[in-house]
C-alpha cells in the first residue's frame, strides 16, 4: 500500500509536463474552469495538512519543467499533456485530503486504491503521447520517485504528520531544532 501513495504522488508530482511556472499557474484558468475558493483552501487534514492548490500547482511545475527537459518533450507534447497533469493533481489532491493516519485499514484500502487507479489512468494518457524512448525514460524516473517517497511514507504512516507534505514541498517544513548540548 506504501506504494500506491508513493507512486500516486510521483505520478503527479515527478512525471508531470509542464514548461515553467507561470504557464502551471495560468494553465487552470485556460484549461478547466476556475478553481473554486475552496480549492484555494490550504488541506484541513491528510498527509499534506495546510498545503494550498498554489502549492501543489507550484511543486508540480517545478517538477514537470525538470521531466519535460529531461524527456526532451517537444512544445506540442507540452501542451497536450499540460491538462492531463492538471486533471491528475486535482484527482491526487481531493483524495489525499480524505485521507488520515486514523484511518480504518478498510478507508486506507479503498483511498488507497482511488489513488492507484488516479496514477495509473494519467500515466496511460501520459504514456500515450510520448515515443517509445521517452515512455521507458519516463518509467524510470516514475521508479526512482517512488523510492524516494517510501521512506516519507513510511514516517507519516509511523505518526510524522508531515512527513509527506514536508518532502513534497519542503518549503514549507519546520526547521529541526539543534539538539540539546
Amino acid at each position: 500500500m506504501k506504494l500506491f501513495i508513493a507512486a500516486l504522488v510521483f505520478a503527479a508530482m515527478g512525471c508531470g509536463f509542464s514548461a515553467t511556472a507561470e504557464e502551471a499557474a495560468a494553465a487552470p484558468a485556460a484549461a478547466e474552469a476556475p478553481a473554486a475558493e475552496a480549492d484555494s483552501a490550504p488541506a484541513e487534514k491528510g498527509p499534506f495538512k495546510n498545503v494550498t492548490r498554489e502549492q501543489w500547482m507550484a511543486i508540480a511545475s517545478s517538477r514537470m519543467a525538470e521531466s519535460a527537459e529531461t524527456l526532451k518533450l517537444t512544445e506540442e507534447q507540452r501542451e497536450a499533456l499540460r491538462p492531463i497533469v492538471l486533471e491528475q493533481l486535482d484527482q491526487i489532491r481531493a483524495i489525499t485530503e480524505t485521507m488520515d493516519a486514523e484511518d480504518s485499514s478498510w478507508q486506507r484500502m479503498s483511498k488507497m486504491r482511488a489513488l492507484g487507479a488516479a496514477r495509473d489512468e494519467g500515466e496511460r494518457k501520459v504514456d500515450a503521447l510520448l515515443t517509445v524512448e521517452q515512455q521507458a525514460l519516463a518509467a524510470a524516473l516514475r521508479a526512482e520517485r517512488r523510492e524516494k517517497m517510501q521512506d516519507a511514507v513510511a514516517r507519516w504512516r509511523g505518526g510524522e504528520e508531515y512527513a509527506l507534505r514536508d518532502f513534497l514541498f519542503p518549503e514549507l517544513a519546520t526547521p529541526a531544532k539543534a539538539p540539546a548540548e
